[in-house]
């Protein structure tokens, strides 16, 4: 009876989805541009040693600039520039070091996720073995063909912010499958339960992978710490210290050290993208085992 109302629901959802699906496929069109992603297009390596190296190049040059303009004479009290700039650099300090926290925890449970579905769907695998054959071998293929699809073509389109179309069809033949299945006993009505509870498990799990994939660090907040990374390197400039290449070479290292702590929140930001990115091993895991039974 509950799988008839479970058949029945995912019907009338069906209709709703493709609805929703279209917007969402318009929605990932439509971000693909807002987003700041062409990050992920380079080597990591590269991109921070870029990014490091201009950073240190406007640091100095802003420096030298500064220097040429400004009246020395006029600029001797370190010890009042020196809190306000302190203030300025914790406040950088406090909301780096929580948008790596914040950016890591979010990528381990991002692969957590991945692990979550992947140990769903070998459930359901190996849970067809008490099902009559008519019935587990298609189901059994649906499974496969899932965990090739994700693996071979949504693992890809990830990485360019998108998902498999081919994965999302094959996740509907299988929520159809066990949908229709009828069991005829007091056992099968006990494993269609545990079948609808894994089936439900692994369509939610694949829903926040793919949310996951789309939402990033807002542009106000990349820009707020850049502003506010601006002026902590530009508050050193305030100070007067006699020797000039220790003054260029503090002022470098400052901007190097914000630069690459912004390149690590950068590259975590979407965890299935770049070359720091989530990979599909818990999938071929289940692919392998899979393969091997079939």
């Amino acid at each position: 009876m509950f799988c008839a109302a479970f058949h029945a629901s995912y019907q009338r959802g069906l209709g709703e989805n493709g609805c929703r699906e279209n917007a969402e496929e318009g929605l990932l069109r439509s971000r693909k541009g807002a987003l700041v992603t062409w990050i992920y297009s380079y080597p990591t390596w590269a991109f921070a040693i870029t990014a490091i190296s201009v950073a240190c190049f406007l640091a100095a040059l802003g420096l030298s600039l500064f220097q040429r303009r400004a009246a020395w004479g006029s600029i001797t009290h370190n010890d009042v520039a020196g809190p306000i700039v302190a203030t300025i650099g914790t406040i950088l300090a406090v909301i780096l070091s929580f948008m790596v926290v914040t950016v890591w925890q979010e990528f381990d449970q991002s692969a957590a996720t991945v692990q979550n579905e992947a140990a769903a769907l070998g459930d359901l695998y190996h849970l067809c073995e008490t099902l009559p054959k008519s019935f587990a071998t298609p189901l059994r293929t649906d499974i496969v063909l899932y965990v090739r699809a994700v693996v071979y073509r949504e693992w890809p389109a990830m990485q360019r912010g998108d998902f498999s179309r081919l994965a999302r069809d094959r996740a509907h033949a299988i929520v159809e499958r066990i949908a229709s299945f009828h069991p005829t006993d007091v056992r099968q009505s006990a494993l269609l339960a545990s079948m609808l509870d894994l089936t439900n498990r692994f369509v939610d799990q694949r829903r926040t992978r793919l949310f996951d994939n789309q939402e990033s660090i807002p542009p106000v907040l990349w820009g707020m710490m850049l502003f506010i990374s601006c002026v902590t390197v530009g508050g050193t400039y305030l100070f007067r210290v006699q020797n000039k290449p220790a003054h260029y070479a503090m002022t470098m290292l400052l901007a190097a050290t914000i630069v690459a702590t912004m390149v690590v929140i950068a590259e975590l930001d979407l965890p299935f993208r770049g070359d720091i990115h989530i990979s599909p091993a818990a999938f071929v895991r289940t692919r392998l085992v899979a393969n091997s039974q079939l």
